[in-house]
């Protein structure tokens, strides 16, 4: 059977083998959050344009020139964000809240008074065409 004692490793060696791997991760970890950063600031400010910063960001991110253009495109306002601006307004008299109409109540009429009605204001009103003919 092959042991660590026998490939003439040492415990020390190992331990140092993990430590070294545990700091290249790290390292890769923090390179790519320091890569990102353009794309990750247009994501938080909402940008209109984020996945072009993002692509742009890993393709020519690589090079010093295209990762200022990105964290730059990033950082600039876009055309719909929109800026709040507090305004506080004190007047003399505080204003009072409006009040709740009250629903109005509507008479419901039978069909047959209803139909009633309408026949009444048609034989009030002659027809035009009858006018027209008897001249």
């Amino acid at each position: 059977m092959y042991t660590v004692a026998d490939s003439g490793t040492s415990a020390f060696g190992i331990i140092f083998m993990l430590i070294g791997l545990l700091l290249a991760i790290i390292g890769f970890l923090i390179g790519a959050a320091i890569y990102f950063v353009p794309a990750i600031v247009a994501k938080v400010r909402k940008h209109d344009n984020f996945v072009a910063i993002l692509l742009l960001n890993i393709f020519l991110g690589w090079t010093f020139v295209g990762w200022v253009v990105c964290i730059v495109w990033a950082a600039t306002k876009s055309s719909t964000q929109t800026t709040t601006q507090n305004v506080y307004v004190t007047s003399a008299t505080p204003q009072q809240p409006a009040q709740p109409q009250q629903p109005q109540q509507v008479e419901a009429k039978p069909v047959q008074q209803v139909e009633a009605q309408v026949e009444a204001k048609a034989e009030e009103k002659p027809d035009a065409d009858s006018e027209t003919t008897a001249e």
